[in-house]
């Protein structure tokens, strides 16, 4: 594999991690009118929206290296 691949398998999990904690900030029970983890849910959900924004910006300019 190489460290092109490696690097995008990375970003993606760690955008799906994004995801994952912003849902557990905002639906679980026990956090409810809890403003830090309110705002720890909004960080986690801009911040994997940012990682899919270079995602798609860094695969577009590597292949553009790797093509020609």
């Amino acid at each position: 594999m190489s460290l092109k691949y490696f690097h995008f398998i990375f970003v993606t999990a760690a955008w799906l991690l994004c995801f994952v904690m912003a849902a557990w900030a905002f639906f679980e029970p026990s956090n409810e009118g809890s403003l830090g983890v309110f705002l720890f849910g909004i960080g986690s959900t801009v911040l994997g929206l940012v990682l899919i924004g270079y995602e798609f910006i860094a695969w577009r300019k590597l292949r553009k290296i790797y093509i020609g």
